[in-house]
């Protein structure tokens, strides 16, 4: 779409140059003639910003009605889709409210269950004594480095969100303030979505977690799915790739994205989406 913002500053930049050319040209340029060819120069730019200021509300409006369009047909493509499918949501802080309303909104649409599995602490406040002291006596007779002890915790935090409802190493780091389940499923979940951060600078921290994360999904032969927002520009999609996903898509903030994954619950494994990571814009709809 057409930047406006840098037009006008290219504009402004124009004038400047103008009006210091007015100053200098005074002393050997006829005045009649210089302010005869400054106003065939004004008269230029307006027509030329008129015409690209329609032109950028004219794709603004064609971008809405693409909009209204996906909005209106998506019950087609995602509707009863995924029928008593249990799904398991892993996500941390810097996932934002609205990507994860999003999904949650979908699978609903395509008749899914879920639950929302949240990492507030993604280092799990290892630098603390206290905090390594106590996650230790979870493991009785074990001493761990800090490095293998979130290991072990990401380990057995996988263990428990895929097997029975009672969960009680979930709900010791839980009351520890560092996870947070909304809701707890009678049987294992059939599939887990792992969320890459969709902050402006995404921490190493949680992206070390979460490849952490798909690695023991996957130890444990648990169907896995790395998502991020497609306006991520620090992409982990690789990563998610290389740490054993069973696929991934790019633009989970998007229909098209939206709707890959329902398809791609479906069974339709692969890489969507829109960077290069990915083989296409979404799987086949059927």
């Amino acid at each position: 779409m057409f930047d406006m913002r840098s037009y006008i500053v290219s504009l402004i930049a124009v004038f400047l140059a103008l009006g210091i050319g007015i100053l200098m040209g005074t002393v050997v340029v006829d005045k009649g003639i210089l302010v005869e060819q400054q106003g065939a120069l004004v008269k230029g730019l307006q027509d030329e910003f008129s015409s690209l200021r329609e032109e950028n509300n004219t794709l603004k409006r064609d971008l809405n009605a693409r909009n209204e369009f996906e909005k209106e047909i998506i019950s087609l493509f995602a509707q009863n889709q995924l029928p008593q499918s249990q799904i398991t949501i892993v996500t941390t802080n810097g996932v934002s409210e609205t990507l994860i309303s999003g999904v949650s909104n979908i699978l609903s649409l395509a008749g899914a269950q879920y639950n929302i599995f949240t990492i507030t602490t993604p280092d799990f406040d290892l630098k603390n004594s206290a905090t390594q002291k106590q996650l230790l006596a979870q493991f009785p007779g074990e001493l761990f480095s800090k490095g293998e002890l979130k290991k072990r915790v990401i380990r057995k935090v996988t263990e428990e969100l895929i097997s029975s409802p009672d969960k009680p190493f979930v709900k010791f780091l839980s009351n520890l303030n560092f996870v947070k389940l909304n809701e707890v499923f009678n049987s294992p979940p059939s599939v887990v979505i792992v969320f890459a951060e969709d902050e402006e600078r995404v921490s190493s921290v949680a992206r070390d977690l979460d490849i952490q994360l798909v690695q023991s999904l996957k130890e444990l032969n648990i169907t896995t799915i790395g998502v991020e927002s497609s306006t991520v520009t620090d992409s982990y999609i690789s990563d998610f790739k290389s740490a054993g996903a069973s696929s991934t898509i790019d633009n989970i903030d998007t229909i098209p994205g939206q709707v890959a994954l329902v398809y791609v619950l479906k069974g339709n494994n692969g890489n969507f989406g829109t960077k290069k990571t990915a083989q296409s814009l979404m799987p086949p709809l059927k």
